[in-house]
């Protein structure tokens, strides 16, 4: 998680930055502790394999 802040801080930072989280909700995230995953949201079958235990994408843990 601090390594998410710090990727966001400077994403931020850049004109036009996109980044899959904002500063907050990275803030959030590390504070909390919150084992997190990163997918494409706009493909329904990831959503499923995620519930399910099954994604092979990003994930944000301490």
């Amino acid at each position: 998680p601090e390594q998410l802040v710090e990727i966001v801080m400077k994403t931020e930072m850049k004109a036009g930055a996109n980044s899959p989280v904002d500063l907050l909700a990275a803030k959030i995230i590390e504070r909390s502790n919150i084992e997190t995953i990163v997918l494409n949201g706009e493909i329904p079958r990831n959503i499923l394999e995620a519930v399910n235990g099954k994604h092979e994408g990003t994930v944000i843990k301490k």
